[in-house]
């Protein structure tokens, strides 16, 4: 079990999940891998709260407030 109480994975199954969601959306770069926090690469809540954040992050736009 990871830190966070969800179980450990490798880091390049982490990349592989973010790849398959990243084309399932229809966004192949999902994330910028090198701009991510490494620990969330190792355990799969990790990887769900990476890919919760980047599908629901608010656009910088005249509507956001």
């Amino acid at each position: 079990m990871a830190d966070d109480g969800s179980p450990k994975i490798p880091s390049l199954i982490a990349v592989f999940l973010i790849n398959q969601v990243g084309t399932s959306v229809g966004r192949p770069k999902l994330v910028k891998l090198s701009q991510v926090n490494k620990v969330d690469l190792r355990s799969m809540g990790g990887v769900a709260r990476l890919v919760h954040r980047t599908l629901h992050s608010v656009p910088a736009g005249p509507l956001a407030s």
